[in-house]
């Protein structure tokens, strides 16, 4: 996370609004803030995704049958050292197909099972996973 000090010298311009470095820096603190709030997606579907950090939820659910191989694209986007995500494939996550995470990290086989992601700084790693 990028959070270089406030643009102290530049607090205001002549109307008394805030200027241009303020906004820009307040607008790095909320992403920056929103990027590590714990949240839960809705189910993700029968789909393939991309995920950017600050962007998405923190935990990405799938939730529903899958009738085809199904990839969840990390993007290096937005991407910050330590940034995370889970990705679990729940109960009505059934078929005969895969969810691939990465891609190319973790393939989650069958459902109830769930992995974690985490950005090195240069590129995606698995940190963990498990079944439920």
């Amino acid at each position: 996370m990028n959070l270089s000090p406030a643009p102290i010298r530049e607090s205001f311009n002549t109307r008394g609004l805030m200027s241009g470095a303020w906004i820009a820096w307040f607008s790095q603190v909320y992403k920056n803030l929103r990027a590590v709030s714990p949240t839960v997606s809705a189910d993700m579907g029968d789909a393939s995704i991309t995920i950017k950090a600050g962007e998405a939820a923190l935990t990405q659910r799938f939730n529903t049958t899958l009738t085809a191989g199904r990839n969840i694209t990390l993007s290096s986007v937005n991407a910050f050292t330590g940034a995370k995500f889970r990705v679990v494939r729940q109960a009505g996550a059934t078929g005969a197909f895969n969810l691939d995470v990465g891609p190319g990290l973790k393939t989650l086989t069958a459902a109830g099972q769930w992995c974690d992601v985490e950005y090195s700084g240069s590129a995606w790693i698995l940190s963990a996973y498990g079944s439920l």
